[in-house]
């Protein structure tokens, strides 16, 4: 898997925690299961698997084949739509902007900066001075 696959796998991952702890996702994700994202058949599994998941139990082998399923249909309905994917896009380039951002306020407030002939320097921990980063991300 490539950085970059792993870095959206990673922001998607702190987005679904972050959803779930101010929003009910239970709750959506349960509406879509029952308006036909998975067959009628195996919404009592899909129910069993959400309960297990906040139970925080490991998903049995059907359990994380059906995961995979709602996480490729899921998928396939956000990349198909060009709409709700570029809507995505800017979330998650609005959240890489803000780590970006967070963390360069974090660098500026544990070093202390100067200006020389128009490149900014900071002094590292062997005592060198060395240009501050051009981007913190």
């Amino acid at each position: 898997m490539q950085v970059a696959e792993q870095g959206l796998l990673d922001k998607l991952g702190e987005s679904y925690i972050n959803i779930a702890l101010s929003e009910d996702v239970d709750a959506r994700l349960k509406r879509l299961a029952r308006e036909g994202l998975i067959g009628k058949e195996e919404y009592a599994l899909f129910l069993k698997t959400m309960k297990d998941l906040e139970d925080d139990k490991k998903p049995n082998p059907k359990q994380r084949m059906l995961i995979i399923r709602i996480f490729d249909k899921m998928l396939g309905l956000i990349m198909g739509d060009k709409v709700v994917y570029q809507k995505i896009l800017q979330t998650v380039k609005k959240g890489k902007r803000n780590k970006a951002k967070v963390a360069e306020e974090a660098f500026r407030d544990t070093h202390t900066t100067i200006v020389h002939d128009g490149i900014e320097y900071y002094v590292n921990d062997e005592k060198k001075l060395v240009e501050v980063p051009s981007s913190f991300e």
